[in-house]
């Protein structure tokens, strides 16, 4: 039987860059969030194909061609609603470098790191090390209020921007003070 990546995925935030420690490591920090379960069938992951250039010789055939590279956005929608009496939030940081009664409230206009591991074990999920953020409220009389979330996956001159592999995360023992649970993101197969 295959192993196929879909089904319900967890999906895990940390700022820019943070990367999945290697599989071989035991320690490191736990640098991750996990966001809320996305409304279901929302989580999509899209590539555009680059432009397609042609070098054509008389009569119109193509002597070369070559494809600029790809684009991808990563969309999702979560639901605003209360777990325990307590209004959901998104990861930190989706959300301005704030305290006290503001926390919470601006959206980021900063990048996010992005790593999204299948719900069928060792199944191959992505890493991007680099996302534009985009969070809009909306409503829908089927779905309720709901965080409309758009990432544009950025490469750079040393990483691709969605790195597809094997990933898995484990939960830190104790939540932060603000009860925030902390995750440390893997790379490579699950074998515990």
């Amino acid at each position: 039987m295959a192993t196929i990546s879909w089904g319900k995925p967890t999906i895990l935030i940390a700022p820019t860059g943070t990367a999945p420690l290697n599989a071989a490591s035991t320690s490191g920090a736990y640098a991750w969030q996990q966001l809320s379960t996305p409304v279901e069938d929302s989580t999509n992951l899209t590539g555009t194909q680059g432009d397609k250039t042609e070098a054509t010789i008389e009569g119109g055939e193509a002597e070369a061609t070559k494809f600029a590279a790809a684009t991808f956005e990563l969309a999702m929608n979560v639901r605003m609603a209360l777990d325990n009496n307590v209004y959901r939030r998104l990861p930190k940081p989706f959300y301005k470098a704030t305290t006290g009664n503001d926390a919470y409230k601006e959206y980021t206009t900063n990048n996010v790191a992005v790593l999204l591991i299948p719900e069928e074990e060792n199944a191959p999920g992505f890493y991007c090390p680099d996302c534009s953020v985009s969070v809009m409220e909306t409503y829908t009389a089927a779905d309720g209020a709901m965080w409309e979330i758009t990432l544009a996956p950025n490469a750079s001159t040393t990483e691709k921007a969605v790195q597809f592999g094997q990933y898995y995360a484990v939960k830190k023992a104790t939540t932060e003070t603000d009860g925030t649970q902390m995750w440390q993101a893997v790379k490579g197969p699950h074998t515990t």
